[in-house]
């Protein structure tokens, strides 16, 4: 058990790559239990592949590969971005979910390959919650908007379970709670997304 214990908290540590990698996370939102679930679970092959800007090779890329079990793997690499460099790379779980026509990203750090046990034993992996929407060879990213989720909490117009750890708002509601936060505010939520073309 200690060991299982120890697997799962050693996979926060790339939840720290993930905020510094991520384009345009600006102010993040994290939750502690996962978006998806097996009902809401989705395929979708022509995601799999790298995504970035065509016009900048060295810039930051997405790529996207089948994992099995309903999941697929997402490197997030920021520079010379054809280059492997998992002290850099962002090494994440993603499930793609469909809710009312929508289509979201539920992402969640994978285990890195070394740590320091202590530290990481402290440290409680999260999942973040996008909206992705896919037109043939353009891919576009929705991250949850902190600051308008934190604005309609305080002015009481949604209630949801969360606390703030470091000026970062941590949603602790549950995964049933969730699915109805982004259908319901889809609109307020994910106000502006980043394209990306397909370049492999």
């Amino acid at each position: 058990m200690v060991s299982r214990n120890r697997t799962y908290c050693r996979a926060a540590v790339a939840a720290a790559i993930l905020i510094l990698t991520l384009p345009s996370a600006g102010c993040f939102t994290l939750s502690v239990e996962p978006l998806h679930s097996e009902d809401t679970l989705v395929q979708d092959p022509g995601l799999w592949g790298v995504w970035g800007d065509p016009d900048d090779p060295q810039g930051e890329t997405w790529q996207f590969s089948d994992r099995g079990g309903g999941a697929m793997r997402l490197v997030v690499r920021q520079e010379d971005s054809l280059r492997i460099r998992p002290d850099q790379d962002g090494l994440l779980e993603a499930h793609l979910l469909e809710l009312n026509g929508n289509r979201y990203l539920d992402l969640f750090p994978e285990e890195p390959e070394a740590g320091n046990e202590i530290f990481l034993a402290h440290v409680v992996p999260a999942h973040s919650l996008w909206k992705i929407e896919r037109e043939g060879d353009v891919l576009t990213l929705y991250a949850l908007d902190s600051g308008a989720l934190e604005q309609a909490i305080e002015d009481g117009r949604i209630p949801i379970g969360h606390i703030e750890r470091d000026d970062m708002l941590v949603l602790t509601a549950t995964t049933a709670e969730l699915q109805d936060l982004v259908t319901r505010y889809d609109d307020l939520l994910f106000p502006e997304g980043e394209s990306m073309q397909r370049i492999q």
